[in-house]
């Protein structure tokens, strides 16, 4: 979008009010996509706080739930700060941040999610599992699997295709 339209000068109207919605709206009709004036129109700003996540006496302020990205970076830095000591050499500081990555990805393809106070989880762990987590977290286990961990359901429009995530109960169909 920043090389297809002008940046806003300072105290300008939102890119979903004016003629910034209406040239928004028509560069995306003319892509084949579906937003329209109307649409952003109807845009609404959610402020929320953010999500506070310390590492090595900082605060690095991210996005909160329902995002998903600001908890991952939240428990990515606080496994970061607990596993790797001060001083470590140039290769287990890497061997420890692939190591990080790995286990933050696996959680979350595992239906694990930390909310900045609580890891949520999905059904299928085990007691052992989920006994261990809470000796270091508190953790609430969901009844049953749900988007709120991962998920899409998508539909191409006029294309015939659709898409959806089986692992999260997702379905699609073309009409």
């Amino acid at each position: 979008m920043s090389g297809s339209l002008p940046l806003p000068a300072a105290g300008a109207a939102a890119p979903h009010e004016g003629s910034r919605a209406a040239a928004l709206a028509s560069q995306v009709a003319a892509a084949g996509g579906l937003l329209t004036s109307e649409d952003l129109a109807h845009d609404l700003v959610l402020e929320r706080e953010p999500l506070e996540a310390g590492y090595r006496g900082c605060t690095l302020l991210t996005n909160p739930v329902p995002s998903l990205g600001g908890s991952l970076l939240a428990l990515s830095l606080r496994l970061l700060e607990e596993t790797l000591a001060d001083g470590a050499d140039a290769q287990t500081r890497v061997a420890t941040l692939v190591a990080v990555m790995q286990e933050v990805d696996r959680l979350r393809a595992a239906g694990v999610h930390w909310d900045g106070d609580v890891v949520q989880m999905e059904p299928g762990f085990g007691d052992a599992e989920v006994r261990a987590l809470g000796k270091r977290w508190p953790v609430n286990r969901w009844p049953a699997r749900d988007v709120y961990f991962g998920g899409v359901h998508a539909v191409a429009p006029l294309s015939g295709h659709t898409g959806a995530d089986p692992r999260r109960g997702g379905s699609s169909a073309v009409f």
